[in-house]
C-alpha cells in the first residue's frame, strides 16, 4: 500500500507544481546569522551565544568539507529538482533571511534549464509572512498558479 501510495504521490507532483514560500534561502553564514537575530528577536546575550556558536560552526564546516561543500552541493540540488514540470516562487525584496537575489538569480537558471517557473516578487514582507502581510496579492498569485495547473 505504501509503495502505490508513494505512486500516486510522485504522479500528482509531476503533474502539478510545486509552490516555494520563502526558498530555497541560499545557505550562508549572514543566512545562518539573520535567521538567529530574527528568530530570537529581543534577547540579547542569546543572539550572542547563537551567532558565536554559528560562525564556529559554519567556519569549521568550510574548512572540513571537500571542494563543493554541503552549501553549494544543497543549492546544486535545488536546481536541477524537476520533481514537477511546473515550479513557482513567492517571495520579497524584504525577506531578512532569504537573500532575494540569490532566489533571483536561481528562478532564472529554473528558466534557463527549461522549467515553467511562475514567480511573484512582493515588496515589504518579511520571511513567510508574504500571506498576512500581502493576502490579495498572495491569494491572486496562488490562483494564477492553480489556474495554469487546471
Amino acid at each position: 500500500a505504501y509503495e502505490r501510495d508513494m505512486e500516486l504521490f510522485s504522479s500528482r507532483v509531476s503533474i502539478g507544481t510545486i509552490i516555494f514560500d520563502s526558498a530555497p534561502c541560499f545557505p550562508s553564514i549572514q543566512s545562518e546569522l539573520k535567521t538567529a537575530e530574527v528568530c530570537l528577536g529581543d534577547r540579547p546575550m542569546m543572539k550572542l551565544v547563537a551567532k558565536s556558536v554559528i560562525t564556529v560552526a559554519m567556519g569549521s564546516s568550510l574548512v572540513n568539507q571537500p571542494p563543493i561543500g554541503r552549501a553549494e552541493q544543497f543549492w546544486n540540488t535545488m536546481q536541477e529538482l524537476s520533481l514537477s514540470k511546473r515550479q513557482a516562487f513567492v517571495y520579497s525584496e524584504a525577506d531578512q533571511v532569504c537573500d532575494h537575489k540569490e532566489l533571483k538569480a536561481f528562478v532564472e537558471e529554473k528558466r534557463r534549464r527549461g522549467v515553467s517557473v511562475m514567480e511573484s516578487v512582493l515588496v515589504g514582507s518579511g520571511h513567510l509572512e508574504h500571506r498576512q502581510q500581502c493576502p490579495e496579492l498572495y491569494t491572486m498569485f496562488l490562483d494564477s498558479v492553480l489556474g495554469a495547473v487546471f
